[in-house]
């Protein structure tokens, strides 16, 4: 049987290269590469090797593995699923029958590292990096240290092992431990809601933390420090997919301007034969229009303006107005300059582009008559206020 030295990692990232390194000490051979996920061959190729090959099967994994946002009410859960996947990699030699030389199982996560990062580091594994420090999925640092808004503040996502138990302490010494549903594979991604577990806080212990502290295991992961949100009448929020599959948000505080772009106006409009005056007459069809926001950031730190780059890479964004409505969007920013030494806040220009081109116009679904009003208002014969409230002066309807 041929002798073969297979190198695979044990975790990698989907966004980056995943190598199959096979080396034969031995001397060439016809072997049969495949890829395995659960029952199913994911991949199959015969490679006649005369001494060693290196096979990249990222692109492969990347139609098994996916990133979805999700509305989420409970504390924490385990949502391993569909972000990552457990896979085989089984080599045969096809000499005179086959000969099984090499199977293995390993994991694949979606995501990815910068190449910058890659080459400029001693990392091998960023994935068991991550498991050994700072094991937040997020992009705004790698760091024991996240500083956060409070009007970023989303669900974090985290990995962990199978066995992972999560301490969260606070300030004034109060320690939450926060319930994990168990996984079974040999690396989890749990999900923190932080808002609910802030509010855990306040409920159970009377205070509401400047910043949390995240043990795993008995080991300091990092530190969640919370910071004032941007006061601001512009106030919008990007949520976005970050490079590691979490989703997180950006507020924009700086000056906006709305507009709408139509397609060409000659191509609505067309002729026709009008019988009362017996002669053709113009007109046109309803404009298809595409609604456009023209914004400045607000100013950012340094670490901000980084984390607004990965923004601005996102393939998955979001626009969040003042009354919470979510609305798909595509993000740009044509004069994305800063400085090369950041010595004070810089604001960047932004274009958002909503994705739906419209010709029909709504009210938004909370327009209209509040359902809770200030002071004691009727539907009545009377006058009209500011808010376009019909009302009478007394206490009492007289429809």
């Amino acid at each position: 049987m041929t002798q073969v030295e297979v190198t695979v990692p044990a975790y990698a990232l989907v966004n980056n290269p995943i190598p199959v390194s096979i080396n034969l000490p031995g001397g060439g051979a016809r072997i049969r590469m495949q890829v395995i996920y659960g029952e199913e061959v994911m991949y199959e190729s015969v490679y006649n090797i005369l001494k060693s090959i290196k096979i990249d099967i990222s692109d492969i994994l990347q139609t098994i593995v996916s990133v979805k946002d999700r509305d989420m009410t409970e504390i924490s859960f385990c949502d391993d699923s569909e972000q990552l996947c457990e896979y085989e990699i089984k080599l045969t030699e096809l000499f005179n029958g086959e000969t099984e030389l090499f199977s293995g199982k390993y994991i694949a996560v979606w995501g990815g590292v910068s190449k910058f990062f890659s080459r400029n580091t001693s990392i091998d594994n960023y994935i068991e990096y991550k498991l050994s420090g700072n094991a937040a999925l997020t992009t705004r640092t790698n760091g024991k240290i996240i500083v956060w808004r409070e009007t970023e503040i989303v669900p974090l996502k985290i990995l962990g092992s199978p066995d992972l138990q999560v301490h969260i302490a606070s300030p004034a010494n109060h320690v939450y431990a926060c319930p994990i549903v168990q996984s079974s594979k040999k690396l989890a991604i749990y999900t923190l809601n932080i808002p609910e577990i802030r509010k855990k806080f306040f409920s159970d212990f009377d205070e509401l933390p400047a910043y949390l502290s995240f043990l795993f295991n008995g080991v300091l992961s990092f530190i969640l420090v919370f910071t004032p949100g941007g006061v601001s009448a512009n106030r919008y929020l990007l949520r976005f997919r970050n490079s590691f599959g979490c989703y997180e948000q950006l507020e924009v505080t700086g000056k906006a301007e709305l507009s709408t772009q139509f397609d060409s106006e000659e191509s609505f409009e067309y002729s026709y034969w009008d019988q009362d005056v017996m002669d053709y007459a113009a007109s046109n069809q309803r404009k298809q229009g595409m609604v456009l926001i023209t914004a400045e950031t607000g100013f950012k730190d340094r670490d901000e303006l980084m984390f607004l780059r990965d923004m601005l890479a996102s393939d998955d964004i979001y626009l969040i107005d003042s009354s919470g409505l979510k609305s798909k969007v595509l993000v740009s920013s044509e004069d994305f300059k800063i400085p090369a030494v950041i010595e004070e806040p810089v604001s960047v220009p932004l274009k958002i582009k909503f994705a739906d081109t419209e010709q029909s116009y709504s009210p938004n679904p909370n327009d209209g008559i509040l359902e809770v009003y200030p002071g004691e208002w009727f539907l009545a014969r009377g006058r009209i206020n500011a808010a376009g409230l019909v009302y009478i002066n007394n206490t009492i309807n007289t429809i």
